[in-house]
């Protein structure tokens, strides 16, 4: 398991996606900079651009976790 997520995770700061069939797959995502608002002082700040990591659920994976028990 630790190997796998190694992998995946090289993979993913190479801006790669990975796919495991019928599972899912990993992305990188790039989020623009945006405006936002410190909560505790409701002063205006810049929100800076960054990457994040995504996964979207393969169609076993869905149907296995919606199933009713």
């Amino acid at each position: 398991v630790d190997a796998l997520f190694g992998e995946i995770t090289k993979a993913l700061s190479r801006k790669e996606e990975v796919k495991i069939a019928r599972f899912g797959s990993w992305m990188v995502k790039r989020l623009n900079a945006r405006k936002g608002i410190n909560p505790k002082t409701k002063e205006s700040i810049t929100i800076a651009a960054r990457n994040k990591a995504a996964f979207r659920a393969g169609k076993d994976l869905k149907e296995a976790v919606g199933r009713e028990a």
